[in-house]
């Protein structure tokens, strides 16, 4: 009677170049048995590639998604059987940053890669859990040779996996994603592990980098109690955010730039004084210019699209198309903010030459970004 030690190798391979690159792993494993003679045990083997689908996560798109595939590429003809399979994010040995530790995961099976987008719903009986602790799927079941297929998504910790604009949550998750320099890395990796009966096998690979992209610090201006001139940075002589046709204006009267004016205290040139006030329990404020009408005047974007207008309207703080997030870019020089809509996530653009200003996707640009100047009109 002779012991035979069982040795599995396990091999992984793993391509993300443009989509794919490689990455080869491997680990044994052993099992010991009693019998006469030797014992031939053939391979059980297991890949993981990982397809970055969308990476950056954006303050109109709190959201990423990838398409991971595993496939048991075991040849043995002695153990032919079907093998469970199941996949598990994990997060980077050495993170740039605590990106991972403010992110979920889901994870659920696909059955084709084009199910697999940014617009793709989590199945009902997704796995689901912190992406810094690591989830892990279901078990799938895989004949040799073939390939299981899934879907993982990843977005911040208290939001929603849904890639509508109405559920990211950004006037509650405004801070936790925001950064000095606008950006936080976090590289994931996936496990894939293979089971037929004792034996086991695993695999694991990296794909591309979660970045964060122009996501600042929530910011409240030191003095709260007061009005302000908002400039616009990217126009010069400067100009100032205004409400058209003055401080009279109605419901629906738009916000533009027009030359900046000499308040003082002269509170019939409030059109152009806007106070920050802050949303209880939120990382958002409402904007109200100095009207003739004290439930009138707040800044409300005119809907969620590209291109939208700024009007103002009464007070709904349950209104998210009337609730900002306001981003420090910059404490050079004074608060350089942009403006966030809580509602669609885009920034308050002012038009040069000066004109009515409008929602646009937030980028690096001077037109997004401005200063706020205290006036002397009394409050509120």
């Amino acid at each position: 009677m002779r012991l035979a030690r069982w040795i599995l190798p396990i091999t992984a391979a793993a391509s993300v170049a443009a989509l794919v690159c490689a990455m080869p792993a491997s680990a044994g494993w052993s099992a010991r048995v009693t019998a006469t003679g030797s014992v031939t045990v053939g391979q059980e083997s297991v890949t993981v590639a990982p397809t970055a689908v969308s990476t950056v996560m954006t303050n109109d798109l709190y959201q990423t998604t990838y398409l991971v595939s595993v496939t048991n590429v075991q040849t043995s003809t002695t153990f032919a059987g079907t093998s469970d399979v199941t996949l598990t994010t994990l997060p980077a040995s050495t993170p740039a940053t605590g990106l991972g530790t403010l992110l979920t995961a889901v994870i659920w099976p696909v059955s084709s890669a084009a199910s697999c987008t940014t617009a793709a719903v989590r199945q009902p009986g997704a796995a689901a859990g912190d992406w810094s602790s690591g989830v892990t799927s279901t078990a799938v079941a895989l004949a040799p040779q073939a390939t299981a297929l899934f879907c993982v998504r990843g977005y911040p910790t208290g939001g929603t996996a849904s890639s509508a604009n109405s559920g990211q949550s950004r006037e509650s998750l405004a801070a936790a994603l925001g950064s000095a320099s606008g950006t936080m890395t976090f590289t994931p990796a996936f496990r894939a592990d293979i089971t037929l009966g004792d034996l086991q096998g695993q695999a694991t690979a990296t794909s591309d980098a979660i970045t964060t992209s122009l996501i600042y610090p929530f910011t409240l201006l030191s003095n709260l109690s007061t009005y302000y001139q908002v400039k616009p940075q990217n126009i010069t002589p400067a100009v100032c955010l205004d409400l058209r046709g003055g401080v009279g204006g109605g419901t629906g009267a738009p916000i533009d730039t027009f030359t900046c004016h000499n308040i003082g205290t002269d509170v019939t040139l409030g059109n152009q004084a806007i106070s920050m006030l802050p949303v209880s329990g939120l990382n958002a404020v409402q904007l109200r210019v100095r009207t003739t009408n004290t439930n009138n005047g707040f800044l409300t974007a005119s809907n969620t699209n590209i291109g939208a207008g700024v009007a103002i309207g009464a007070s709904n703080t349950a209104n998210l198309q009337q609730l900002w997030i306001p981003q420090e870019v910059s404490n050079a020089g004074g608060s350089l903010l942009q403006l966030v809509n809580a509602s669609s996530g885009l920034c308050l653009t002012a038009p040069n030459p000066p004109s009515v200003v409008s929602m646009q996707t937030c980028a690096s640009d001077s037109a997004m970004q401005t200063y706020w100047y205290p006036v002397g009109l009394p409050f509120p």
